[in-house]
This record gives structure tokens, sequence and C-alpha cells, in this order.
């Protein structure tokens, strides 16, 4: 009797540790899951302007980094054309192309009537996500309030 009143009491300490150990290994990531698996494309402009894209992996949705808030946010983009060649995104505000090969992409802004154009270079969506955030910084640094 002693012995299986110790095993059930040995048994109901040891579960809340088990169940510990097994929540360490989730990762919360701090980008959107609608981008976990995707691109990520970090990209400038001939005046060193940085544009930070994030590609979903079905390359349906680009989402481009805006400083929201003292926050990142990205703008959705939905896919308009997609080629061997060419990927455009199009939204009522603006349309990007990504060439898919030579990773150059214009932005085109429909209230502006401006193109920007732009070299980028892939990364994984948390590399180009974590240049966002320290951009952000960046700009945030030296605020008083």
């Amino acid at each position: 009797m002693r012995c299986i009143l110790s095993i059930m009491i040995l048994t109901m300490l040891a579960q809340p540790v088990w169940g510990e150990t097994s929540t360490e290994t989730i990762q919360i990531s701090p980008v959107p899951d609608i981008y976990v698996g995707g691109i990520g494309l970090l990209c400038t402009s001939q005046n060193n302007e940085t544009e930070f894209f994030l590609v979903t992996p079905n390359r349906k949705r680009l989402g481009i980094a805006k400083f929201d808030a003292d926050d990142i946010t990205y703008d959705k983009l939905e896919i308009d054309e997609k080629t061997p060649n060419l990927l455009v995104f199009d939204s009522f505000l603006s349309t990007v192309r990504v060439y898919r090969k030579s990773l150059k992409a214009e932005i085109r802004k429909l209230s502006q009537n401006s193109v920007k154009y732009l070299t980028c270079e892939d990364s994984s969506v948390s590399n180009v996500h974590n240049a966002a955030e320290q951009k952000l910084r960046d700009l945030l640094n030296g605020n008083k309030i």
C-alpha cells in the first residue's frame, strides 16, 4: 500500500516537470505567421533608402515593412501577376514588381506617380524582420519621449 501511494505521489510531482520541459522547445516568432517559411528581401535604392519585404511561402502576398506607432507592421499586397521571371504585387496605393532572377524591384506609388528602383538580397524572413527592427531602433534613437 505504501509503495502504491508513493508511486502515485511521485507521478503527480513529476508531471509538472515533464510538462515544463516540453514547452521550452516552442519558440514564438516575432514575424507575422503568414510569412513564416517564406522569403525575406532586404532592398536598397540608389539613394541608400532601405525597404524590407516579406514574401509568403506560396508567393501570393508581399509584406512591406512600415514603421507605425513605434512598431513594425506590414502592408499586404496581393499577387497580380506571376511568371517564371517576375512577381507583381498590387494594392490600391502601390505596385511592386520583383524580378525573380536579378532580385531587382520597382515600387510604383500610385498616389505620387513615382517609381523607386531597388536592388535586393534574399534572406530569411526573420533576418529581414530583425533588420527592420534595428532600423526602427535607429529611427527612435535619441528621442526624448
